[in-house]
């Protein structure tokens, strides 16, 4: 799960097996004086009784903890049957189900549940992302602040509204989106973060809003922060996972050599078994970054060390057109027009009009080296229709129309194809508008 106040049976295991220092035991206690007031009663009232020795103080609070540990249990189990429930309803029946009932949907670790379904779809499916974190917001107002202590609560109903303003803007909705991330990160500091992890999920959400905005150094800020938070719980495979996204700023700002750096960084903290996913994203990452460098033979012996590695149409196209790129850089023309047209053919198949435009771009520079005029205005001809059926800015439709007026006038350069893909990689990062649910 994203975040977890106790993980308590790895406490539980631990104290039967007695591995626990006087250390860890008073830092875990003093934990569950903060969560549950009963807990707090009862230890303030066992160190004020003199005739109570030092070992029977503990041996009464283990007791407490081994009480609420159970009780947690108790309560995981629950959310995790209350979320079987609750995705198979529509969401207005979602709503009305949580809102109805008394004595379910109201439990820190549904909100956990819930939030990482969210996390999960916010890039395929935004609306649906938004839909399950306004559920997990109106769980956490739920949560009974008796049982679960005010600050882990507030913690709940803070991630929920950084959720929902991260699926806003997923969708397109920026600025209602950054407000409710800003808002969430205002309550938690008035809160005061205690826990690392929550404290760096909302940092990388002000990030990429930043990101968003053009504001890369307020970014990058933002992306320290998160590293720095992470160094002091020695979280190295976390703080690898954050140098990618940190190379993506780089990058995005014009800092090619400095994307490289923080990917290079994050590939000797990133261990492959843990997280083979991002691991050979940054490795495709590093591997553009040296083609964007001109260092196509090192890109090439990159890329092939990982050929086969990538699962999911969409990451293979990306792995053969990067091989495109990389014959191309090498002078291998023939080679890279193949490739070229054979992934935009498969990007329009699977309806990625951006990725179709790029790769036609690129193949449209392999045909000036190769003096093909007539093929190039077939590819301008070819563009915009891809376009026509989907919701994207006029900007783009215009920018499209003037490479097939420059086609047909036989007027097209190298500079003109490369400053419209410049233009068409920005115009890709930004989420298309979609309509809100009410």
């Amino acid at each position: 799960m994203g975040h977890q106040h106790l993980p308590w049976k790895r406490l539980r295991t631990a104290l039967q097996a007695g591995t626990l220092d006087h250390q860890s035991l008073a830092t875990i206690l003093d934990h569950l004086a903060e969560v549950c007031p009963e807990c707090r009663r009862q230890m303030e009232a066992s160190l004020t009784r003199d005739d109570q020795t030092y070992a029977e103080v503990f041996e009464n609070s283990l007791a407490s903890l081994g009480t609420m540990l159970s009780e947690l249990d108790r309560s995981l189990a629950v959310s995790q049957k209350d979320l079987k429930v609750l995705l198979k309803l529509s969401p207005e029946r979602r709503r009305l189900t949580i809102d109805r009932s008394h004595s379910h949907y109201r439990s820190p670790f549904l909100v956990d549940f819930l939030l990482s379904e969210c996390k999960r779809l916010v890039t395929s499916d935004p609306l649906q992302a938004l839909e399950l974190a306004e559920s997990a917001h109106a769980v956490s107002l739920r949560i009974p602040r008796s049982a679960y202590g005010g600050s882990w609560a507030m913690g709940c109903t803070a991630r929920a509204t950084a959720h929902r303003g991260n699926a806003l803007r997923a969708i397109g909705e920026f600025k209602q989106g950054a407000r409710l991330i800003h808002a969430s990160r205002e309550m938690m500091e008035h809160e005061g973060f205690d826990d690392p992890y929550v404290e760096a999920e909302l940092y990388g959400m002000l990030a990429s809003v930043s990101k968003d905005q053009g504001a890369f150094d307020e970014a990058l800020r933002y992306i320290d922060h998160i590293i720095a938070t992470y160094s002091l719980v020695d979280d190295d495979q976390l703080i690898g996972r954050v140098l990618v996204k940190k190379s993506t700023v780089y990058r995005d700002s014009g800092d090619v050599t400095q994307a490289l750096a923080a990917v290079e960084d994050a590939l000797r903290r990133i261990d492959r078994s843990q997280d083979e996913t991002v691991y050979l994203m940054a490795k495709h990452n590093r591997a553009h970054y040296l083609v964007e460098l001109g260092r196509f033979g090192e890109a090439r012996d990159l890329v092939v060390e990982n050929d086969g590695a990538f699962t999911g149409l969409t990451a293979q196209l990306r792995h053969q057109w990067l091989l495109g790129k990389i014959a191309h850089g090498l002078g291998q023309l023939p080679s890279a027009e193949n490739t070229f047209a054979d992934v935009r053919k498969r990007f329009i198949s699977a309806e990625l009009p951006f990725d179709a435009a790029l790769a036609g771009l690129d193949l449209a520079l392999v045909y000036i080296d190769m003096g093909k005029g007539f093929e190039l205005r077939e590819i301008a001809e070819a563009m915009l229709p891809i376009f026509h059926a989907q919701d994207v800015e006029r900007e783009t439709i215009a920018a499209l129309m003037l490479f097939q007026e420059a086609a047909r006038q036989e007027v097209v350069t190298r500079s003109m194809v490369e400053e419209l893909a410049s233009y068409m990689q920005r115009a890709s990062r930004r989420p298309q508008r979609r309509e809100v649910p009410s």
